[in-house]
């Protein structure tokens, strides 16, 4: 699997209409919360990961909503809208970044298996998750305070309307969180590239 590069970015992006490439560090990010401190710069997930990835996924995309928390520019959602998803959400706390996002949805003329993707600038620890299963994406994109309390969150909803849940995390800095959460199980991983629990005991 290749790692992302310059080369990848300008491909994918020169492809599919939209400007999704680069890094941006978090110094730059236009974010006046002082949660601010603890997220990451912004660096594009390489399409063939994620390919790779969510080929190996074992999950009825039409029953699952997918979540990208700490969206970027768009990318991933992009990629998996290539999948029958029943819905697609990204979930930026950059106001800018998710304009870009929105901006880069409008131009996207890849392949669209699902059609209702959409772009929510907020604060992941406080997303409203919605009902049903849902496929949540990270890529390395806070520090442990905030994924504890994205992981709390997220217990909470599951509280209260259970459901079938799956992680997908890329450069999984954080993961000691989901690999002591009891509702979730490891059930595949390649480091230091990606890690993936689930709540479905198979």
């Amino acid at each position: 699997m290749n790692g992302n590069d310059a080369a990848e970015d300008q491909e994918f992006d020169s492809r599919f209409g939209v400007s999704t490439g680069g890094q941006i560090p978090q110094v730059d990010l236009d974010v006046k919360d002082k949660n601010w401190v603890h997220g990451s710069a912004y660096v594009a997930t390489s399409p063939v990961d994620f390919s790779y990835v969510l080929r190996g996924l074992d999950v009825k995309c039409e029953e699952a909503t997918f979540i990208d928390l700490g969206a970027g520019k768009g990318r991933v959602l992009f990629m998996a809208a290539a999948l029958p998803f029943k819905r697609i959400v990204g979930v930026e706390f950059s106001p800018s970044l998710a304009d870009a996002a929105r901006d880069n949805a409008r131009k996207y003329t890849g392949p669209k298996a699902c059609g209702d993707i959409s772009v929510e600038t907020a604060d992941a620890t406080k997303y409203a998750f919605p009902a049903g299963d849902l496929v949540i994406f990270f890529y390395d994109p806070f520090d442990d305070k905030i994924m504890s309390g994205v992981a709390e969150n997220l217990f909470r909803a599951m509280k209260e309307s259970p459901r079938r849940v799956v992680i997908v995390y890329f450069k999984p800095a954080q993961r000691h969180i989901w690999d002591q959460a009891s509702q979730f199980t490891n059930v595949r991983e390649e480091l230091p590239l990606f890690a993936l629990w689930d709540t479905r005991q198979n």
